[in-house]
């Protein structure tokens, strides 16, 4: 009896009726949101309203060497960006080169927000990136598409 009992609790609360039918709900993703990972990533992106985040994903996987490069480990800079000097920035210091240093990599993407708010006005993502100047290398946008 207990068993059972236990049995219909738990399918209870896997099962959540959506006009008069049943819906199957996926569980929860378990993830610290305070350590680097896709899912935090993921989260802080949905916090600070990214735009294009499939693009911006993108970049981060090759700015980073898919989060394994020196800038993203030691900066916490996820989008190589530069410290800005004529918006606000949530960077607290520049390498010799000028690349950001982040508190936290969610300083990185935060920063990155108030970038696309100061800049992006809507359209083409890619077009944006490349017409601003986002990178050096010519070949930018054509490497994020291939990713």
């Amino acid at each position: 009896m207990i068993m059972i009992t236990i049995f219909l609790l738990v399918s209870l609360k896997l099962i959540a009726p959506v006009d008069d039918r049943a819906v199957i709900l996926k569980p929860q993703i378990l993830f610290d949101k305070y350590e680097l990972s896709w899912y935090s990533i993921d989260y802080w992106m949905n916090v600070f309203d990214i735009q294009n985040k499939e693009i911006v994903k993108r970049q981060i996987r090759l700015e980073t060497a898919n989060l394994t490069s020196r800038i993203c480990m030691e900066c916490n800079n996820l989008f190589g960006m530069k410290k800005a000097r004529k918006r606000q920035t949530t960077a607290i210091g520049k390498e010799r080169n000028g690349t950001a240093v982040y508190l936290d990599f969610r300083d990185s993407i935060k920063d990155y927000a108030i970038w696309q708010a100061y800049f992006y006005s809507g359209g083409d993502y890619y077009t944006f990136l490349k017409s601003h100047g986002y990178a050096t290398d010519i070949y930018y946008v054509s490497k994020l598409k291939r990713l």
